[in-house]
């Protein structure tokens, strides 16, 4: 959805003119006089030249030496924003008027102190391991290790905002929330494929099964990356090879751009293996870019050819699906 979002001042209880040609709804955003003096502290600096690296990050910042201008843009802004607008999964269309014209509103940002933008926010990963569901005839002991050792391959904050939800937490309406939330994910945990009722197949939490149906009702377009540490999560129907209906097509379908998934069972072995040499491709330089998910996966396999104690069927257990 796209929205229109118009400023207006206090003192002018008159919307501006709304053409009628506007693909989508407008909303008249009242400003405070903080908001007016800030603006009308930047109309000066119209056609100017910026002199110095420091007046070009005061003004970003949205500071000025003789009012109390926030340190960042997001509390000059967030105010604006009417609680009932969405707040994710909409395009926000300002449209400011008279003096507000002058707010540099393609710069809003955060400023750190050494004078750099922060554009790049913390990537919120997401860890959700379950070793004994609901029902579990036998207890899963590589999940812990495993999250731990997702955790140590990644990149240290502030580039990676890491949460790990396990044992007792790992319920399904707290992995739910945690998918909402987290826009790169990693499961450790059961996983079962219904042939018979394909959106019935599940990631097994403590209490209930996180169900495919459940995924596919969710909006993930802003997501990332998922890696599903789980068995059977990348396996068809064979009554109907050619509709896949499974956990990793799931969350492709619901948005997720890149998906690591298995396509039978797999053994705590080939787990630690895998995961540790996949990770360690993923995020060698320090960074996390969901594209390199088919080639840090493809060196992990790789990496396991030699291995002649490792079975054939686990080597290639693990697939890729997506961008």
């Amino acid at each position: 959805m796209i929205q229109f979002l118009f400023f207006k001042s206090v003192e002018n209880r008159t919307a501006p003119t709304i053409p009628m040609l506007l693909n989508g709804p407008a909303t008249s955003l009242p400003m405070s006089k903080f908001h007016i003096h800030a603006a009308k502290s930047f109309a000066p600096l119209a056609g100017s030249v910026l002199s110095t690296e420091t007046s070009a990050q005061s003004i970003l910042r949205f500071q000025h030496p003789t009012i109390d201008i926030p340190t960042s843009s997001d509390d000059l802004l967030t105010p604006l924003l009417p609680m009932h607008l969405p707040r994710k999964h909409s395009a926000l269309r300002w449209c400011p008027t008279s003096l507000f014209n002058f707010l540099p509103l393609h710069a809003a940002g955060e400023y750190r102190a050494n004078g750099d933008h922060d554009r790049s926010p913390s990537v919120p990963f997401a860890a959700i391991g379950q070793n004994l569901p609901a029902g579990a005839s036998f207890t899963l002991d590589c999940v812990e290790p495993e999250l731990e050792l997702v955790r140590s391959l990644l990149p240290l904050p502030p580039t990676v905002s890491f949460t790990k939800i396990t044992s007792v937490d790992a319920t399904k309406s707290r992995a739910l929330r945690a998918l909402r939330d987290n826009t790169w994910l990693h499961f450790s945990c059961h996983g079962t494929q219904k042939s018979d009722d394909p959106f019935k197949s599940a990631f097994l939490m403590r209490d209930q099964p996180l169900t495919l149906l459940d995924i596919t009702q969710m909006d993930l377009s802003l997501h990332e990356f998922a890696f599903l540490s789980a068995c059977d999560t990348a396996v068809g129907v064979p009554t109907t090879p050619d509709e896949v209906i499974h956990l990793a097509a799931g969350l492709q379908f619901a948005g997720v751009k890149s998906v690591v998934g298995t396509l039978w069972k797999v053994t705590d072995a080939t787990v630690q293996r895998l995961v540790e040499e996949f990770y360690k491709n993923f995020c060698k330089d320090g960074t996390m870019n969901s594209k390199r998910a088919a080639r840090a996966l493809h060196q992990a396999v790789h990496s396991l050819v030699r291995d002649r104690d490792m079975p054939l069927d686990q080597r290639i257990v693990f697939m890729h699906i997506g961008a």
